[in-house]
Order: structure tokens, then sequence, then C-alpha cells
């Protein structure tokens, strides 16, 4: 059922198998997206900068860890927050608190996420390891690669993910077609998920 934030049930649908599963799936699928995205921070290529390898490749793999940690900690408390429409199945919830507690949530996660960013910066940029200055930029030669200074075009690298030039996190190498299977699957997924409630 689809509430507004005055308890007033606006929508509702016959309850089947399908719609009692449709949660159970979502979340199964938003927990092999984030077990993926981990993988991905694993598997990753990972950036080196040529003036300071040692110092960089600490850097990375601190940024890495904490990034994996976030991951697993966002993605466990999205996978919980799907369980209240489930236990609303059962037992009669609020939809205000509902409300509330999926707000706090998502604040959670958005500011949590801020902060990580504005801490570690891209690739740990901003992790003191050393006694030198930490944020600075890292030397690379592979403008042309980026195509509109955003997506990340080279069929040379054999890499299907790669830190992402400006912001912080990862993106694809879209010049693999590996990329663009993983992405279709992505999209396509939820969109069969959301089939087989219907």
């Amino acid at each position: 059922m689809h509430y507004t934030l005055d308890g007033v049930v606006t929508d509702w649908a016959d309850k089947s198998y399908r719609t009692v599963l449709l949660f159970p799936f979502i979340q199964l699928f938003m927990l092999g997206l984030f077990v993926f995205i981990n993988i991905i921070i694993a598997r990753s290529k990972q950036q080196m900068d040529p003036a300071n390898p040692e110092e960089s490749i600490k850097q990375n793999i601190i940024f890495r860890r904490r990034w994996s940690l976030f991951i697993i900690i966002s993605g466990t408390m999205m996978v919980l927050l799907f369980t209240l429409p489930q236990v609303s199945f059962v037992y009669p919830i609020d939809p205000f608190i509902s409300f509330i507690i999926t707000m706090v949530v998502v604040g959670v996660i958005v500011i949590g996420a801020g902060v990580l960013s504005i801490v570690t910066g891209q690739g740990g940029s901003r992790v003191n390891v050393t006694n030198r200055k930490t944020g600075e930029i890292m030397n690379r030669d592979d403008d042309r690669y980026w195509k509109l200074g955003v997506f990340y075009f080279n069929p040379d690298d054999p890499a299907v993910w790669v830190e992402k030039r400006f912001g912080s996190g990862w993106t694809n190498n879209f010049a693999r077609p590996t990329s663009w299977i993983f992405l279709i699957l992505i999209l396509l997924i939820p969109i069969l998920i959301a089939v087989f409630a219907s």
C-alpha cells in the first residue's frame, strides 16, 4: 500500500506471492550489487603517482579500505531498511515513523559519503601517510582518454574500472565490452523484478 504523510492510503494492490516476494528480491539485488561494488573496489586499476610511488600506494590502499567499509555499512542499512515494508505486512507500522526512519537512513548515508569524500580525497590524496603535503594531484598523462573530461575510453587499457578523474569513487572504462555488459545487467535486473511483481 502507498500512504501519504498523514497516513491516508492512496493506492494499494492485491496480495499475491509475487508482491510478497518483491521486497526480498529487491534486497537480494541490493546485496548482490553492494558485493559487486566491493569487488570493483578491490580489482579496479590502482593509480600511482610516479613522483611518490610508495606514499600514493599507501594512500590508495587506505582509500579503498575506507570506501569498502562504507559500502558494507551503508549497504547493510539499506537492506535492513527494506524490511520495514515486509514487517508492515504482519504488524502495522505508522507510515510517518517509516518515513522518518527512511529519511534518517538516507541522510546518514549521504552525509557519510560527503564526509568520507572530503576527508579521504580521490585515491586517498588527502590521507596523510607521511609528513609531506597531502591533497596534491597525481601526475597523469591520460587526458586524451577522458571524453568530455568525464568518460574514460581507452581500448588499450585492460582495466574495466578506474578511479574517477573528478570527485571520488570509480567509473567504467567504456572501451571495454565487459563494462557495458555489467551496466546493462544492473539496469535490466530491477526492471525484471518490477515486471515479475506486477
